[in-house]
């Protein structure tokens, strides 16, 4: 009968969803995952060799401070973006203990460099950072953000991502050859920095510290 098959699904969805309930104490970090010394690096430089995106400091914000945050969501609204290009970076040890390590936005023609792991940055993105992602008035822009980038929101910050164009699954309903976003650049012939040198820095750098 229908109430016997609706009582069926409810017991394994239920049985599924008690499978996983230690996951959450995981996904919290309750052991150990940092793998160097937060602490011993405060105060240092860790920009000293690094390159900025630009030359004009105006087109870019390094985000590392709830005050800083709060500027960025500032920005964004008086500005009155309609379209956010995001990416994250995370560090995960399992499929289980993932955190995020960087957030990287794009609005109004500024890139901002969300530092999350910079002191009371973290507690400060759900209140603020939530709602812009969850403005259904503003598209969100990424690739493939389902794979790591939706959960890490949802898992670390409680975030929902409203109104998401992702371009790996808009190169999938487009059957394109290539759907990883060095190939869909090149596909459509955009920035000129995705060529050899861009392919020999991420093989450097997209799992490094």
């Amino acid at each position: 009968s229908r109430d016997a098959h609706v009582a069926e699904v409810t017991r394994r969805g239920r049985a599924a969803i008690e499978a996983l309930i230690d996951q959450p104490g995981r996904c919290l970090r309750s052991a150990p995952l940092d793998v160097f010394d937060l602490e011993a690096l405060i105060g240092a430089d860790l920009s000293s060799d690094a390159v900025p995106p630009a030359d004009d400091v105006s087109s870019w914000r390094l985000v590392d401070s709830p005050e800083a945050l709060a500027g960025c969501v500032a920005e964004l609204r008086s500005a009155g973006v309609t379209e956010l290009g995001f990416d994250m970076e995370m560090v995960s040890k399992s499929k289980f203990d993932t955190c995020t390590c960087l957030i990287q936005l794009h609005g109004g023609g500024i890139d901002y460099i969300v530092d999350p792991l910079a002191p009371g940055v973290w507690a400060s993105i759900p209140g603020l950072l939530g709602p812009i992602f969850a403005d259904p008035t503003i598209v969100k822009i990424g690739h493939s953000v389902g794979g790591m980038d939706c959960p890490s929101l949802h898992r670390d910050f409680g975030i929902f991502l409203v109104n998401c164009f992702d371009t790996y699954e808009a190169a999938r309903t487009l059957r394109l050859k290539e759907k990883g976003l060095a190939g869909l650049c090149r596909y459509y012939k955009l920035g000129g920095a995705i060529n050899g040198e861009y392919d020999a820095l991420k093989v450097e750098y997209q799992a490094s510290d």
